[in-house]
């Protein structure tokens, strides 16, 4: 069994999460390699893409810059493992599935996640204006709803999440579309997780834990 951990920190926006590593006790047949990713070994390219999309290059499409694991383990910059136990609990919750997630902790669809996005906005929320108030969020959503097949009744928190090399096997890739959309329509990722993963039909497997209520990854209190 291998494991890959993907970690991108890109402009410097969050502290880095190594200050704290945590070994990790595993089975004597697993093999665990971590990979973080900021300006020295994944340069900037400010003249086509901000870096927060650039940051989605690793997180979307980690297992095409490092091929041949068997699951692969995001976590944004904000996050840090928390246990020794941590990548064990990703694994053996993702076993049988293409993904493992964890659910939104205040809201449970995309539409009332672009609903609290454009009032934040409205109340003049800086953190949201400056990072996707030009993004064309509300077109993008309406397109997802208009799917007849899309039902909207979930959300899901992306800073954290396993998936296997069954997600990325498949001749449809989710991960590869889930990147073209936030190319595309926005980079505000937790609108197009849902609608990707049910258009491929992904084995999904809900965390049984909160993102930010588990002993398993530390949140690093930034954003």
């Amino acid at each position: 069994m291998m494991i890959c951990l993907l970690v991108a920190n890109l402009g410097g926006i969050d502290p880095d999460p190594r200050l704290k590593y945590v070994q990790q006790i595993l089975p004597d047949t697993w093999t665990f390699d971590s990979f973080y990713f900021d300006e020295t070994n994944f340069p900037s390219r400010s003249g086509a893409m901000s870096p927060r999309l650039q940051a989605k290059i690793p997180k979307m499409l980690g297992w095409q810059m490092l091929p041949d694991y068997d699951y692969y383990i995001w976590l944004d910059s904000s996050f840090r493992i928390g246990s020794p136990h941590c990548i064990q609990w990703f694994v053996d919750n993702c076993s049988g599935h293409d993904i493992a997630v964890f659910s939104h902790p205040k809201r449970n669809s995309i539409r009332s996640e672009l609903a609290y996005m454009q009032m934040r906005m409205q109340k003049g929320d800086r953190y949201l204006t400056e990072r996707y108030g030009s993004e064309p969020m509300e077109a993008q959503v309406q397109h997802y709803l208009s799917d007849p097949e899309y039902q909207d009744n979930s959300l899901f928190a992306a800073g954290a999440f396993i998936y296997s090399k069954s997600l990325i096997a498949r001749s449809d890739n989710a991960l590869k579309e889930w990147f073209f959309q936030n190319v595309t329509a926005s980079v505000q990722d937790q609108l197009s997780l849902p609608w990707v993963l049910q258009k491929f039909r992904a084995r999904v497997r809900v965390l049984p834990l909160g993102i930010f209520q588990n002993e398993y990854i530390e949140h690093l209190g930034t954003h």
